[in-house]
C-alpha cells in the first residue's frame, strides 16, 4: 500500500508499506500500541515486488514535490521476502529520475541479523530503528519484543549511523511500566551516544492503546529532553 502523507520528520512523502496484513505484524507488543490483539502472526498478502516500484514511478511522476519516499509499518517491512530487492529498486529509480528525496527505512531491527536484510537497508539514506528503553527489565516489560535488550542493540549496531526513534509515555500510578523516569532517560542519553547515533525522532502515544493506562509526556517536557539530546550533538525532531 502507497499513500501520500505530510509529515513533520520526512516532509511531503510516499508512505510504502511493503505487505498488508490482516493484524499488525512486527513481534513486539509495546503497551503504547493501539492495535494489540492476541494474535499478530498472519500476514494476508505479500505486495509484488514490480507493483510495488510501478506504482511508486506512477505517483513520483505525478506529483514532483516529494520530499521522502518512506519503507515503513505496519506491518514490519524487514519481513517482506523481497526486502532488499524492493530498497535497490527504490534507489535505483531515484537515480533514473535524477531525484532529490530522501529514501527512509523505519524498523523494529528484529531481522537485522540477516546481511540481506542489512544490505536493503543500506541502500536508504536513513535507517531509522525503534528504541524506548534502556533497562532490560523495562526493555521486557513494555515493548515485549520476542528478545532482549542486549541483543537488539547489537543489532542496531550493523547500521552505520541510524537514527533512533524513541516513543515516551507515562502511566500514572504504575512508574515500573513507563519509560518516563529519569533514570531512563539518562541511560538513553547514554545509549544514543554509545550507538554514535546522529539523529533522534521523539514521539509520544497520540492514540488511546490497548493498555488504558499509558499517558503521553507533555511537549514542553519533551522538549526539555531533545535540549538534553542536542547538548550530546545530536540532531532531535519531535
Amino acid at each position: 500500500m502507497l499513500k501520500l502523507v505530510n509529515s513533520k520528520r520526512f516532509g511531503s512523502c510516499v508512505r510504502v508499506s511493503l505487505l498488508t496484513a490482516g493484524n499488525k505484524i512486527c513481534g513486539w507488543r509495546c503497551i503504547y500500541c493501539p492495535v494489540w490483539p492476541e494474535e499478530k502472526s498472519s500476514i494476508k498478502k505479500i505486495s509484488e515486488r514490480s507493483k510495488i516500484i510501478d506504482t511508486l514511478n506512477s505517483i513520483l511522476l505525478r506529483k514532483s514535490a516529494i520530499d521522502s519516499v518512506v519503507i515503513g509499518g505496519p506491518p514490519e517491512p524487514t519481513l517482506h521476502p523481497q526486502f532488499h530487492g524492493i530498497m535497490q529498486d527504490i534507489q535505483t529509480l531515484k537515480k533514473e529520475l535524477s531525484a532529490s528525496w530522501q529514501i527512509h527505512c523505519v524498523t523494529n531491527a528484529t531481522e537485522l541479523d540477516s546481511t540481506d536484510i542489512q544490505r536493503g537497508c543500506q541502500c536508504a539514506d536513513q535507517v531509522w530503528v525503534k528504541l524506548d528503553c534502556a533497562y532490560e527489565d523495562l526493555f521486557s516489560e513494555t515493548n515485549q519484543p520476542k528478545d532482549s535488550l542486549k541483543n537488539h542493540l547489537k543489532r542496531i549496531r550493523n547500521l552505520a549511523e541510524p537514527g533512533i526513534e524513541t516513543v515516551l509515555w507515562r502511566v500514572p500510578g504504575d512508574p515500573s511500566k513507563q519509560n518516563w523516569t529519569a533514570e531512563n532517560l539518562r541511560a538513553l542519553l547514554d545509549i544514543y551516544s554509545t550507538l554514535k547515533v546522529k539523529k533522534i525522532h521523539l514521539t509520544t502515544p497520540k492514540k488511546p492503546s490497548v493498555f488504558s493506562k499509558v499517558q503521553p509526556v507533555g511537549y514542553v517536557d519533551i522538549e526539555a529532553f531533545a535540549l538534553r539530546a542536542e547538548e550530546l550533538g545530536l540532531s532531535v525532531t519531535s
